[in-house]
């Protein structure tokens, strides 16, 4: 999970021109390195996305990752098509990262924000589980006595219109909404690619046995491993 973001950092995120620098941090599995410095760039990859999440519920990743795909091709001018790469806008707290059961690589790249899309991180949850965005707890319970809002809810055409809202930085004014949400202080950053140019660093991060989650996706299939976060980092 990231860091909170400072909230005069998160507005002008909303205004900043599109040729300036946002620094991200990302975790990938060591492999995704290998497989970058062959490619030339880095970038995400389809077949490295978990997309057995919850069977039971029918509950899928990958449509996610193409509605979130959709998304930056309206938002991102010249954007390439390729599967997201995830970024932390804040540097990780390492010490309260989940552990991670592989060695993974942190990296840190400086991305003109015209190049990326950021989202609340936590409001990204609701997408991820074919949920509605609510604004409100009564909207919430509203929407779930009706059978529309809730695991096993069908994804409708207003439901996918309700997760735009994960992309809306703007100061939370009203009450209700804010005790549900809270602010957005906790944002995420999708970007297509990542050339060496705006590479700041690449370190190995060594895990330790424990509770595990994937690296973001990558340039390797899913035959690169598993991995997540903690431990030390080395240069």
């Amino acid at each position: 999970m990231p860091k909170k973001i400072a909230p005069s950092k998160r507005r002008a995120l909303i205004t900043m021109p599109p040729d300036r620098k946002v620094r991200i941090y990302s975790f990938h599995n060591v492999a995704c390195q290998e497989a970058a410095r062959a490619r030339g760039y880095w970038t995400g990859d389809k077949d490295y996305i978990e997309d057995d999440f919850d069977r039971a519920h029918g509950i899928s990743w990958l449509p996610k990752y193409d509605w979130m795909r959709g998304k930056m091709a309206e938002s991102i001018p010249g954007y390439t098509g390729d599967y997201p790469m995830w970024g932390y806008l804040t540097r990780p707290n390492f010490r309260q990262a989940p552990y991670f059961s592989d060695d993974v690589v942190v990296l840190v790249a400086d991305v003109p924000r015209g190049r990326m899309l950021i989202s609340d991180y936590d409001m990204w949850h609701r997408p991820l589980n074919d949920d509605y965005c609510t604004w409100t707890e009564e909207e919430d319970e509203r929407l779930e006595a009706l059978g529309l809002s809730g695991r096993g809810a069908p994804v409708t055409p207003e439901m996918m219109e309700s997760w735009d809202r994960i992309f809306d930085l703007r100061d939370r004014t009203d009450p209700a909404v804010v005790a549900w949400c809270q602010q957005p202080d906790y944002l995420q950053a999708c970007i297509d690619r990542i050339y060496p140019h705006e590479v700041v660093s690449e370190r190995r991060f060594v895990g330790r046995v424990g509770r595990y989650r994937r690296p973001d996706p990558c340039m390797v299939p899913k035959a690169g491993g598993k991995a997540a976060a903690s431990g030390a980092l080395l240069d």
